[in-house]
């Protein structure tokens, strides 16, 4: 399965990044996509070629050398040796390090530091490999959150359809459940699956959905914070990710990896998730989104 815009790195070469960023106000249309694709994936420059970065970033491998040109470089081998250079410098200056100097943001790092290795180990679990097969299996998929976590459902639910087909974002309030009215065809061999995005504030309204959804013989995964108690109710698909960390409001970002993790390996199961983000990606040109 190939990635589309993501990246492994930790680390971005600063003066490549830096070189790269003073030019794409005077680049055009291409060779911006050329440099934003670089500066996204300079962890894995040495991996690359010109004619890969042309296909990676939609343009010619024309369009490639003439921004290489532009930038000062001779051609991908002297622009690799310079990430390279400055990759080494930056392991020496970072070794030794204290990772937090300031005493009030010590105990949220811990806080986090902790929700991030309590994901992990349940991310590890017959749990999360049963909950990732009964999305990645399903006839459909909907996905639904309320309010202030609305947004985090709604991006789920685009990169999902990226990865698998028929997947919705389901808004109760505003449809009424009518994607729910049953109908005459014949029951599908695999069932729909419902994945709820949910902390406390709004969890009587995830409850009652999770009732209704119940009834239809929709199965559920219940993505959600150290206070659901009640989603066993319903069913044994459920991840808790913690959100009292110290912070003014909630913490939301263990919901937000959760929710990649699962893009992620619903990805790995479905061969069909390569074809179908090289599709998307030809759509999106065409709306010159990049």
């Amino acid at each position: 399965m190939d990635s589309t815009f993501s990246t492994s790195g930790d680390y971005i070469s600063s003066r490549t990044a830096n070189n790269i960023h003073g030019l794409l106000p005077s680049l055009s249309a291409s060779e911006a996509r050329v440099a934003q694709y670089i500066l996204l994936n300079l962890d894995r420059i040495a991996y690359e070629t010109g004619a890969s970065i042309a296909e990676k970033a939609l343009v010619s491998p024309i369009t490639v050398s003439r921004f290489l040109k532009r930038a000062g470089y001779k051609g991908i081998v002297e622009l690799k040796q310079e990430v390279l250079q400055d990759d080494t410098l930056a392991v020496e200056e970072r070794s030794g390090k204290e990772p937090l100097s300031d005493e009030t943001l010590k105990p949220i790092f811990n806080k986090d530091l902790q929700t991030l290795v309590d994901l992990f180990e349940q991310f590890q679990s017959d749990t999360w490999l049963g909950l990732v097969d009964c999305v990645a299996s399903a006839s459909q998929v909907y996905v639904s959150g309320f309010q202030t976590v609305r947004g985090i459902a709604e991006d789920f639910s685009r990169r999902l359809s990226l990865a698998r087909h028929e997947v919705r974002y389901l808004s109760a309030h505003e449809s009424m459940l009518g994607e729910w009215i049953s109908d005459n065809r014949e029951p599908q061999e695999n069932p729909k699956v419902l994945v709820l995005i949910d902390v406390v504030p709004y969890a009587q309204e995830g409850r009652k959905l999770c009732e209704i959804a119940a009834a239809k013989g929709i199965k559920l995964v219940i993505l959600t914070d150290e206070f659901c108690y009640w989603a066993r109710d319903y069913t044994p698909y459920i991840i808790h990710a913690k959100s009292k960390t110290g912070l003014f409001l909630e913490s939301t970002w263990g919901l937000v990896l959760t929710t990649n993790m699962l893009c992620d390996q619903v990805a790995h199961r479905n061969q069909d998730s390569g074809r179908r983000t090289k599709e998307w990606l030809q759509l999106a040109q065409h709306l010159n989104l990049f």
